[in-house]
């Protein structure tokens, strides 16, 4: 790695930092962002703002392991335009706009002097950040909106750090930090926290834990290598309680929450046709958040269906686990298929809950 485009140079050159994940963030990826912002602001004394486009309402109690707050996370950046009139010899009193049907009618009062059309100019405001810090992102079109609107300026003035644990990372980054031998990103950062000796309390330690725990399936997958072995013994001895950790990542988040998820447990099902195994459950009530069903791992199970009845039939939540179904594929079979933190989300007439599975076990994936 040559000086320029070390850590530590990128980050004392720029001058302001904006850290991004993407669309469907995990445990992993808010953690992650938080120990960095973190990371920089008490080692650089840098000021330091967060866009996460979907911020995942089960993961709020993280706040209660950070400085941070919600309303210091960005969740939409505004298309911005400048509109600039040359003084020349003229005095503007007040500027004010109204609208008809078809369009904003602006008013420009003038004290003194006229308006010429040449001396107006309107243009898109300017990305306002020299360094993004990508965290678990795999590819740059995974951030969704911000990377849509500032595309051009992504891929000319911006300098990029890209951090990420997943082996099929696009290394799009001008300082690439990708490393397959920790489960989690979170793992990377604390590495990186630890190099330079950053000052860390027991809520980061718990952080990374909670990455580990959340990435690993609660220790359970066969993919955990030495280094998450290592990083867990010393977080433990340094501060981190592996116990109050994995209460925290598979508490409910509320009474209500726990009704439904309970309900939804009590009515499970399994459904086989041929090679295909899916399980499914039928309540008569409750609010489902898509994010209960993101992060589901279940060994040997292809789908996961969750059915609320309805005056009209069934609405239907399903959450895909081997990855072989789109909104386009969908659509053939039923109408209005939305898709929502990696749910795909549809109502049916059909009360049927196995007539639907069945349909949707004949959908084959393009290849």
């Amino acid at each position: 790695m040559d000086k320029e485009n070390n850590l530590e140079n990128i980050i004392n050159l720029s001058t302001k930092i904006l850290l991004v994940t993407n669309t469907r963030p995990t445990l992993d990826s808010i953690a992650s962002i938080f120990l960095m912002w973190h990371f920089i602001t008490v080692n650089f004394k840098k000021t330091v703002n967060i866009y996460i486009q979907n911020f995942p309402y089960r993961f709020e109690y993280l706040f209660n392991y950070s400085m941070l707050e919600q309303k210091d996370i960005i969740t939409q950046f505004l298309r911005e335009y400048k509109l600039s009139i040359k003084k020349q010899n003229i005095v503007i009193d007040h500027v004010k706009y109204n609208t008809d049907k078809d369009n904003f009618n602006f008013s420009i009062s003038l004290k003194k002097g006229a308006l010429e059309l040449s001396s107006i100019d309107l243009k898109k405001a300017s990305f306002e950040y020299d360094l993004i810090i990508t965290l678990d992102t795999e590819n740059l079109n995974f951030l969704g909106d911000i990377y849509k609107t500032y595309k051009s300026d992504f891929e000319s003035n911006i300098k990029i750090i890209n951090i990420d644990s997943h082996p099929g990372n696009l290394k799009y980054g001008d300082l690439n930090i990708i490393s397959e031998e920790y489960s989690s990103t979170s793992e990377i950062v604390f590495n990186i926290m630890s190099e330079y000796n950053s000052i860390m309390s027991k809520k980061e330690y718990q952080l990374v834990l909670m990455s580990i725990l959340s990435n690993t399936e609660n220790l359970s997958s066969q993919y955990i290598s030495m280094k998450t072995f290592q990083n867990l013994s010393l977080l433990q001895s340094i501060g981190g309680n592996l116990k109050s950790s994995l209460l925290e990542i598979n508490s409910p988040s509320s009474i209500e929450d726990l009704k439904v998820k309970a309900n939804i447990l009590k009515n499970i099902s399994e459904y086989k046709n041929n090679s295909k195994n899916y399980i499914y459950s039928i309540i008569s009530k409750g609010e489902i958040m898509s994010s209960y069903l993101n992060d589901i791992v279940i060994k040997d199970i292809d789908l996961v269906c969750i059915g609320i009845k309805s005056k009209i039939g069934l609405k239907i939540y399903i959450k895909d686990l081997k990855n072989v179904l789109t909104v386009k594929l969908l659509i053939e079979y039923f109408e209005d298929v939305k898709y929502d933190q990696g749910v795909y989300i549809f109502s049916s007439s059909e009360n049927n809950i196995e007539n639907i599975l069945e349909r949707i076990s004949k959908i084959k994936p393009v290849s």
